[in-house]
């Protein structure tokens, strides 16, 4: 899912939401603001929930990053 592999990159300091975004659209075309602007309205709590489901299905690679996981406790958005 790109909306995990996004928060793991700027969890790691190497992207910026703004940066994600940009390359979704422009390099994927991905409609809109974005897939890290998709993810934030759709809600951080519900992309976690669904990448643990796919993770528990489908392998470890599939893991919400721990950045992401608290940023989504924390009510806190990716920018």
């Amino acid at each position: 899912m790109i909306a995990i592999a996004g928060p793991g990159l700027m969890g790691l300091g190497i992207a910026h939401a703004d940066d994600g975004d940009a390359a979704s659209r422009l390099g994927l075309g991905f409609p809109g603001g974005g897939v890290l602007r998709w993810a934030e309205g759709l809600g951080l709590d519900e992309v976690v929930r669904v990448a643990r489901q796919l993770a528990a299905r489908h392998g470890d690679r599939f893991s919400p990053p721990a950045w992401l996981v608290e940023r989504a406790d924390n009510g806190r958005t990716l920018r």
